[in-house]
């Protein structure tokens, strides 16, 4: 899901002036990377998401992740948790993210 506006107001450092219709949160993210939907026959799975702020705390602790975690141009609210997370692909690219 891609929820840039492309109207300038896109920089990840000026997330927090974003509005609701851009938020998404955290438990949800580790909810789908943690299995709460299967893969769909033939398809391989991933999280690919941009320009979104991410509120709560990502907490991925120690989990096996199989799919490619891709969360570009995000602003973080709170720093993720990700000690011992093994993950296939991760890109945090053009991300602010707090403490990292």
């Amino acid at each position: 899901m891609d929820l840039r506006t492309g109207d300038g107001a896109d920089d990840p450092a000026r997330g927090a002036e974003w509005g609701t219709e851009r938020s998404v949160r955290a438990e949800v993210i580790a909810a789908l990377l943690l299995g709460a939907r299967a893969a769909e026959p033939g398809m391989v799975p991933a999280v690919r998401l941009s320009g979104a702020r991410i509120t709560g705390r990502l907490d991925l602790t120690f989990a096996d992740v199989g799919y490619a975690v891709l969360l570009r141009n995000c602003h973080w609210v709170e720093r993720p948790h990700l000690a011992g997370v093994r993950l296939r692909q991760v890109s945090l690219s053009g991300s602010h993210l707090p403490g990292l």
